[in-house]
């Protein structure tokens, strides 16, 4: 179960975790610090607005419209503009795509294709990048 896509100097409290069964997952450079004191009163869990995000993605009535908040999501929490195209500095494969937005790996296949068809989405091979059209992100309905 995919919870967060954490970014830099954010946290993550094992110690809130349960015990069994977790599993951290990088996609990008990691590092753990196990002498950190983190501040009861810092206000703002990164986990805690990643699932709440996760859970809004996954109410939304159609597989296209989850797929588009997804990518939003993505690109305005981890992306960054470049040129006529947002950028995301990571690639998720289909399978894990189809598990955020509560669909299966075909179906997130299918829409992907669909999105490289109308030149919304490029994901070259050989890099780690994934492009994404600026109107595909602004007309989200997230």
């Amino acid at each position: 179960m995919t919870l967060a896509f954490l970014q830099s100097g954010d946290q993550l409290r094992t110690d809130l975790l349960c015990s069994e069964g977790v599993c951290v997952e990088a996609l990008t450079d990691l590092s753990f610090h196990s002498n950190v004191n983190i501040s009861e009163t810092s206000g703002f869990d990164a986990v805690n607005e990643w699932t709440l995000q996760l859970l809004r993605i996954r109410h939304l009535g159609n597989a296209e419209q989850r797929l588009q908040a997804l990518f939003s999501i993505l690109v305005n929490r981890l992306g960054r503009r470049c040129g006529q195209w947002c950028e995301l500095p990571f690639r998720l494969t289909h399978e894990r795509i189809g598990e955020l937005i509560g669909s299966t790996r075909v179906t997130s296949t299918r829409l992907i294709s669909k999105l490289r068809s109308s030149e919304l989405l490029i994901a070259p091979i050989g890099t780690q990048t994934v492009s994404v059209a600026p109107c595909f992100i602004e007309s989200s309905p997230l």
